[in-house]
This record gives structure tokens, C-alpha cells and sequence, in this order.
């Protein structure tokens, strides 16, 4: 079986991009994944999410890398329940760790892979409070070494704010 280069989390299908002010302080990459800062009179701006945390206010994937300056509007990758966004697997210490085809409509949670620098799927990570994707289409051969995967963040752990930027909105597709 192949050994396939980890990347960054990437759009797949039906993602919509949108724009939000950049939190403080952010040094967060293209791929990463967002939160709403939640910091009063600054809720709206994004924030890298922290790895393993049982987020409710998740917002999407940076389309665009943080400027550093706080306020700037940074393009985000939505994460609705039409989005759909391909990365590779790995379980907690994201070794080399190969992809099964029974994987396919389960959930897991997302890590950030510190040594490649992107979020993959966490393998390892079952727990229901956790678990924020579920794997649409195995991309990869079963049996590949960090093989990716796509995957829909699940609805329960979206922002609700953001959500509303969905309301009454019809997608071009």
C-alpha cells in the first residue's frame, strides 16, 4: 500500500466561503480550523480552535492564512451541513496509520497534527462529545498509510451564528 503526503484540510464539495474579522494575536495557516473567539464585544472574530476540544462554536477552515492584526476579515471556508472538506488520518499521535474502508459514515473528532503543520481526522478519537466529522468518501486505498478521507463537520458542534448567516440563503451550485 502507498504512504500518501499529509496535507492541509482542503474544500471538497459545496463549501461556501465568508468573511469574518480576524480575533487577536492569531497565527493561525490556511486549513486550520475556527472558532468564534467568544470574548465579549469580540465574539465574532475568528480564532484557531485547539485540538481535542469539545467545541460548540466551531465556524469552518481558514481559506487564508491570519494577517495578525486583529480586526482584519479573513476568508473562512464554512462549515455547514452541505460543506464537505477532504484530510488525512491519523490517530493521536499521528503516526503511520492506515485508512479502512469501514471508516466510511463514521464520526471522530480532528487533532492538529503539529508536525505537518495540518488538522486531520483522529482515528482514535470516539467519544460522542468529541467527535466532530463524520467520513463521507474514503479517497484513498484501504490500507494506505495516512490516507485522506472527506468528511462533513457535524452540525451539532457548527455555531449557531454562523448557522444564521445561512438563513434564507440559496447556494449557487
Amino acid at each position: 500500500m502507498a504512504t500518501i503526503n499529509v496535507a492541509k484540510v482542503q474544500p471538497r464539495r459545496h463549501v461556501e466561503v465568508r468573511h469574518f474579522p480576524e480575533g487577536a494575536s492569531q497565527t493561525f495557516v490556511r486549513g486550520d480550523l475556527l472558532t468564534f473567539s467568544g470574548t465579549a464585544d469580540t465574539g465574532n472574530r475568528v480564532i484557531k480552535a485547539t485540538s481535542g476540544t469539545t467545541a460548540t462554536q466551531l465556524v469552518g477552515f481558514a481559506a487564508e492564512s491570519a494577517s495578525g492584526t486583529a480586526g482584519t476579515m479573513i476568508a473562512v471556508w464554512l462549515a455547514d451541513e452541505m460543506a464537505e472538506f477532504t484530510a488525512n488520518i491519523c490517530t493521536v499521535t499521528c503516526g503511520d496509520d492506515t485508512i479502512d474502508l469501514d471508516d466510511l459514515g463514521d464520526a471522530y473528532g480532528m487533532l492538529a497534527d503539529t508536525t505537518n503543520a495540518a488538522w486531520r481526522i483522529n482515528l482514535a478519537e470516539t467519544t460522542s462529545n468529541n467527535q466532530w466529522a463524520v467520513i463521507t468518501e474514503i479517497i484513498d486505498a484501504s490500507g494506505d498509510t495516512n490516507g485522506r478521507v472527506a468528511f462533513k463537520i457535524l452540525k451539532s458542534v457548527v455555531d449557531e451564528t454562523t448557522a444564521g448567516y445561512m438563513v434564507n440563503h440559496v447556494r449557487a451550485f
